[in-house]
């Protein structure tokens, strides 16, 4: 048993990224000015203040982005709190994004305000494996079961924004090489006024790769290609009407592994194409904020291997959203949902209906709600959802806050597992729904100087969860609970004007229903962040990740692992744009899925011009 959770050399690796300052711990200068309550949209579908919020949210601002110099979203995914991340290999590999524990399929994702979600998986599941992080502007993560507000599938939720052109016309272009043949091609074009804005963004990106699994011995690379369309507009009608649209088109082919039972294979690859688009009309005035969207996302994959198959998927949504506010102080939210799930063999549609209150009294913030959903197949669902939030103290220097949230959610068998179990196993017991609980408690203080701490404890369920039975060889319910509990540490410390630090712990214990340990759960990770900007055209970052005690399919501990990654950003001039990416600076080498390798240490140069 260990006294402490790293070891000696991953706590060396802490230390290296705080070797970038050397005037790191020494007394920084207070910095001046009042606390500021950054504004989230994802914890009520409104915009609030974080600092009136009693769930658990974490941001990563256009800053943060631009600073971690990451291609992919799940990159900048991995250094939050409460977020684990299983790579099956490079760019375009099949991946994981488990937040306090649980499956991506347990997980919404918003881009825009489209949802992004493949339910021609055989999970229902967001299309992590090819969203390159180009063009992003913010992200917020919401974690716990979120049932109340998003419907079925919500055990988390990530938001996703990206950039805006709200005044005047602009643009860039953008190129970007690195190891293992590595090429991005990027441009963006936008304008805004006071009519409206627009934004069109596109982006191409190839890779040779590496060998990916470890039991090829050809030494043949597995590539990737990816081209990706992403374009929104606001028109702004008056009288605070307007309208707003979205679109996003992705083109991916992967090379891939071990595609065959029995033996490898290593000439296996998937082509995949998503179209997504959403329209809304909004309104907004002082007193009211509604809004009307519709939504439609088609996704096909093709897989070329000794088996080759295809899937298809489509799902439609039309939503009606909407608060209005008594007084200064208490808010009325509510809404209407309608998605319809369809595969070339079975389609299925859920309704659902939510109404929450939001209210502040004097230094107290709650947040209270329901919804119904009504489910083709498996009736009437309810999902309810209560956050808190209280200034302890509050002072001058900042404030002193305790949070706690409580809710549930739910997932419906996927249109794969029904069809599955009709086709391959008529006689079995018929699926129901799967039930998730979620309970988190924590402290925080914010500083007026900039100074964040957090510390949450949270306890999470899945009853009746829906697995793949090996005995029978179908679709089943688990009797029983499986289980995730854990604590959540977080600093935000803004060490002098140039220095700054954002770091996070977390612990994370998880059960199956019959006591063992839930799979690629890594009990220990810890993140790092150091951001020094010595001058205001020079900006480096450094971020050290540690990751520990996590058990494979096969019930075998996988390797504990250090990675350090450094990036550097220098403008030339506000029109010239200079970056060096190192990612595994140290060069470590790991397998976090048994026998499917990382690439080692890799070096990216980008050159962006801006108009």
């Amino acid at each position: 048993m260990k006294f402490l959770p790293f070891s000696a050399p991953q706590v060396s690796c802490l230390a290296l990224c705080c070797a970038i300052s050397p005037n790191l711990l020494a007394e920084s200068p207070a910095k001046t000015g009042t606390f500021e309550e950054e504004i989230v949209v994802i914890s009520t579908r409104m915009p609030t203040p974080i600092a009136q919020q009693g769930t658990s949210i974490s941001v990563l601002t256009e800053v943060d982005i631009e600073d971690q110099g990451y291609e992919s979203l799940v990159e900048h995914l991995a250094t939050q709190v409460g977020v684990a991340i299983t790579r099956t290999g490079g760019y375009g590999s099949q991946t994981a994004v488990r937040i306090r524990g649980e499956e991506s399929y347990r997980t919404r994702l918003y881009i825009d305000g489209l949802p992004v979600s493949d339910v021609s998986q055989p999970q229902t599941a967001p299309v992590w494996d090819d969203l390159s992080a180009t063009a992003l502007k913010r992200v917020e993560i919401l974690r716990g079961p979120q049932g109340m507000l998003f419907g079925a599938d919500a055990g988390g939720v990530v938001s996703v924004s990206s950039r805006d052109f709200s005044q005047g016309f602009g643009g860039d272009v953008g190129a970007k090489v690195g190891s293992d043949g590595f090429q991005r091609i990027s441009a963006a074009v936008g304008g805004g006024g006071e009519v409206g804005q627009f934004a069109v963004f596109g982006s191409t990106t190839e890779t040779d790769g590496y060998n990916v699994f470890a039991l090829d011995t050809t030494g043949e690379r597995d590539g990737y290609e990816n081209t990706t369309y992403h374009a929104k507009g606001q028109l702004n009608l008056g009288g605070g009407w307007s309208i707003s649209a979205v679109g996003r088109q992705h083109d991916a082919e992967n090379d891939f592994d071990n595609c065959s039972f029995g033996y490898v294979e290593s000439n296996c690859m998937t082509e995949s194409e998503m179209k997504a688009g959403l329209v809304s009309v909004d309104f907004n005035n002082d007193i009211a904020r509604q809004g009307l969207s519709f939504s439609k996302s088609d996704i096909s994959r093709d897989t070329f291997a000794p088996f080759s198959y295809s899937y298809e998927g489509e799902v439609e949504r039309a939503v009606y959203l909407a608060d209005f506010t008594i007084g200064e102080q208490l808010s009325i939210i509510y809404g209407v949902d309608y998605e319809q799930q369809a595969t070339p063999a079975i389609e299925r549609d859920q309704t659902g209906y939510h109404l929450a209150l939001a209210q502040t009294i004097g230094g107290f913030n709650y947040h209270i709600g329901g919804r119904l959903d009504d489910n083709e197949e498996f009736g009437n669902i309810e999902s309810y959802r209560a956050a808190a939030n209280w200034t302890l103290a509050q002072s001058d220097a900042g404030q002193l806050q305790l949070k706690a949230s409580a809710g549930n959610g739910f997932r419906a068998p996927s249109l794969y597992e029904q069809d599955y179990n009709a086709v391959w196993a008529p006689g079995s017991a018929p699926l129901k729904e799967e039930y998730s609980q979620g309970l988190d408690v924590g402290v925080q203080w914010f500083s007026n100087a900039g100074l964040r701490l957090a510390a949450t404890a949270f306890k999470q369920t899945i009853e009746d969860e829906i697995i793949f039975d090996l005995f029978t060889y179908t679709y089943a319910q688990a009797m029983g609970e499986s289980e995730s509990t854990g604590v959540e540490l977080e600093a935000i410390v803004p060490v002098s004007d140039s220095v700054s630090i954002k770091s996070n712990y977390t612990y994370n214990d998880t059960e199956t229903n019959a006591g063992d340990n839930r799979v690629r759960r890594p009990e220990h990770i810890a993140n790092i962040g150091v951001v020094v900007s010595p001058m205001d055209s020079l900006r480096v970052f450094a971020n050290a990740r540690i990751v520990n005690d996590a058990i494979g399919i096969d019930g075998e501990a996988l390797d504990d692992y250090e990675l350090v990654d450094l990036s550097v950003r220098y403008a030339f001039s506000p029109l010239v744009e200079l970056t060096l990416n190192i990612e595994n600076l140290l060069d470590d080498d790991y397998q976090p899925a048994r026998n499917y390798r990382v690439a080692g240490r890799q070096s990216y140069l980008g050159l962006q011009l801006n108009f």
